[in-house]
Order: structure tokens, then sequence, then C-alpha cells
């Protein structure tokens, strides 16, 4: 037996014994689920991303993709950002959460759910329970800075990020599809303001990461920018990104012009604490 033998059965032997990645869905209610929206075909789950035991650092993050509250774009801003921090060894919990259909408290109820679900399961997925996140893209940003504005104990993120993101509920700021399917078409001032994630920021809001381009057309820059004044003011560490173009969605796109300069300055601010 040559030594390229044995080199080769020691490499098969430690891919054999060696833990792996692993990938799999969790549906998020056991039964009937909370708030309906009224589509009873409507339903929540997770896609959970574990990177290998040998390479897992304990932090996790709950991915919210974006769609105006319509839709989910479950790939480039979900299984696709799953498998990037899986492969740094962080677990995505990538959320296909429910449409609202003008019932806020659905959406909402599901993030939370699987906040709780992460931290309920962390000694079995490898998971710090005081190292989860949520990340959002778009409506999906609004979702995880309403979160990381109002959870508590189990439903509290420990940081966020958001891209893109929709923040204010006010007319004329907002955009305009994702707040009429959130809220409906008639929209109190009360609502508003109770959905204008801006406005809640507090001294105990988790830090955040908010990244965006100057050129979008669709949520105006000025939802991300406005939501990084209030974390300033408040006290709450925060990284803003501007990139002088790309538009809006680009999430994890290879043809967004700043993919790996984002990509960088993400993994260094995740790095920094």
């Amino acid at each position: 037996m040559n030594l390229k033998t044995i080199l080769l059965g020691a490499l098969t032997m430690f891919a054999m014994t060696a833990p792996a990645q692993k990938i799999f869905d969790v549906n998020l209610y056991q039964g009937k689920a909370p708030n309906s929206n009224g589509d009873d075909s409507d339903t929540a789950r997770v896609r959970v991303f574990l990177p290998s035991e040998r390479e897992a650092t304990g932090r996790a993050i709950v991915i919210c993709p974006g769609g105006a509250y319509e839709h989910l774009a479950l790939n480039h801003e979900g299984y696709d950002w799953g498998e990037y921090f899986m492969n740094n060894g962080i677990a995505a919990i990538v959320l296909k959460y429910r449409m609202p259909h003008g019932e806020p408290d659905v959406p909402i109820t599901d993030a939370e759910t699987a906040l709780r679900l992460v931290r309920r399961n962390a000694q079995g997925w490898g998971i710090k329970t005081n190292d989860v996140g949520i990340m959002g893209f778009s409506a999906g940003g609004h979702l995880a800075s309403y979160v990381a504005t109002h959870g508590k104990g189990e439903t509290r993120p420990d940081f966020q990020i958001l891209f893109y993101p929709v923040i204010t509920m006010m007319d004329g700021y907002s955009h305009e599809a994702t707040r009429t399917n959130l809220l409906g078409k008639h929209v109190s001032k009360r609502q508003e303001r109770k959905y204008s994630t801006d406005m809640h920021v507090s001294r105990t809001t988790p830090r955040a990461y908010i990244a965006l381009s100057d050129d979008d057309d669709a949520v105006p820059p000025a939802n991300g920018v406005n939501y990084y004044v209030e974390l300033y003011r408040n006290d709450v560490r925060g990284s803003l990104h501007v990139y002088p173009s790309g538009g809006h969605g680009w999430g994890a796109k290879m043809g967004f012009k700043h993919h790996l300069e984002m990509q960088m300055n993400l993994m260094a601010w995740l790095k920094s604490f």
C-alpha cells in the first residue's frame, strides 16, 4: 500500500466521521396557526441551515425575505443567504412567513415564533441563545426592525441586519404596496405611528447593520437612513452603508455591482462583536 492510498483512506475516514452541514425544513406551527389572515393554505415554516460542528461559531440569524408583504423572494433574499452564512459558520433560519392581508399581527407572530424556535432548539442546533440575530430585506426589513424594536425575552433579537428596509408607514414616505398589504387601504394615524419602526427605537434596541443603494427608486433610502439616525440618537451601535448604485432588491445576486464589497462589509461588522 503506497502513501497516496493511505492518505486517501485517511481523508475518506475523516469525511465519514466529521459532522456535516445540515439543511432541513420545520413547520412553525403544529395545528392551526394563530392570528388568521383568512387564507388557511398560507402556512409558515423555516428552512434551517446548520454549519458543521467544527466550523460553527454558535451564532444564528433568522432571515426574513422581502416581497412587499405580497410574496416572498425566498431564493436571493433567503436560501442563498442561508448557504452563505452556513458556509461561514453561522446558523441561518430562513423564515417563510404568512402574508398579512391587512392583518399585521400575522407575519409579526411568525417572526417572533421563529426566534423562540431557534432559542428553544439552541442546544441541539449548536447555537448560543444570546447570539441570535434577525435579518430582513425590504418588507422583510420592516418585519425584522419591528421585532427588533418590540421584542422582549425570547423574541428579542441580539442584533439586526436590514437591507434596503421599509421602515416608515407614514403616507407619502412609505412603500405604498408594503403599507397597503400590511395595514389595508384605510390606515389610521395611530396605525401609521405604531408600525413605523423608527418611532420605536430605544436604548434597548439591538445593534444594527443597514445597507441600501442611493438610487433605490422603490423604497426611499431615507427609510434606512432615518432608522440609523434614531439608533444614533438613542446610543445604539449601528453601521450604515449606502452604495452608489444597485437600485432595489439585489439581495445575494452576483449582478449587484457592489456584491463583494457588501459581503466584506457585512462580515467585518459581524466579526466586530
